[in-house]
């Protein structure tokens, strides 16, 4: 059976119901183009992992809930405002690859540190035709350094690739005045550092905008810590 759609007919084991249900239960509506372009990105994504260590997810259904709308439990804490974002150690592109299918006002761009997973991003920005993301291949803490990068990004966006405190570290240098940095943690890790993050902020130049626990059945463990640089 296939789902026809205004870009072609997609399978229906492609066209992403499970995803299309959950962004609706989050108030997002997927266009016709963007579950084409998740559909291909699940595809691609399982395609590669077969040679190349992108995910430990196999399934393709857990990949729509936990790799794909996992991200864009994200989307309405962006800015309408923001124009750069920077995702620090996206791995095998999230959430930044969801945000910039969902955003394409926004430029989006990558940091990754090994090598095989930006040749697996650099070939998925180009399939499809992300015109606004961009890979980089270095560490966030070295992007930081670079004048292009230090102090240029709105929003700064991190899935539950290190402790908080190393996040903030690896961000903040990275974040423009007043720009925000988005976290995605586990409730219970959330809650663990939660009082040394608060510690850390002290001495820091950010500020605890919230933490907010994502509620949906499908995510019974998830919160988003959101910071905001005050200079």
């Amino acid at each position: 059976m296939t789902k026809k759609t205004s870009h072609g007919i997609v399978p229906t084991s492609m066209a992403l119901e499970t995803l299309v249900k959950i962004a609706s239960d989050l108030s997002i509506t997927l266009s016709d183009k963007q579950i084409e372009q998740f559909s291909t990105y699940q595809k691609d994504l399982l395609d590669w992992n077969t040679r190349i260590n992108l995910t430990g997810i196999k399934d393709p259904v857990e990949i729509e809930i936990k790799h794909f709308a996992d991200s864009l439990t994200i989307l309405d804490s962006i800015p309408k405002e923001a124009h750069r974002l920077a995702d620090i150690g996206t791995g095998a592109g999230f959430p930044g690859i969801p945000i910039a299918i969902m955003r394409p006002d926004i430029e989006v761009v990558l940091f990754e540190s090994v090598g095989k997973k930006c040749s697996f991003l650099e070939h998925i920005v180009n399939t499809l035709e992300l015109k606004n993301c961009t890979v980089v291949n270095m560490r966030a803490e070295d992007a930081a350094k670079q004048e292009v990068c230090r102090n240029t990004f709105n929003v700064v966006t991190a899935r539950a690739v290190s402790h908080t405190e190393n996040l903030i570290t690896w961000g903040l240098d990275l974040l423009a005045s007043k720009g925000i940095m988005i976290l995605q943690k586990s409730s219970d890790a959330a809650i663990q550092e939660s009082d040394h993050v608060k510690n850390l902020l002290r001495v820091s130049r950010l500020d605890l905008m919230s933490i907010k626990q994502i509620h949906h059945p499908s995510f019974v463990n998830k919160s988003i810590i959101i910071l905001k640089k005050n200079v």
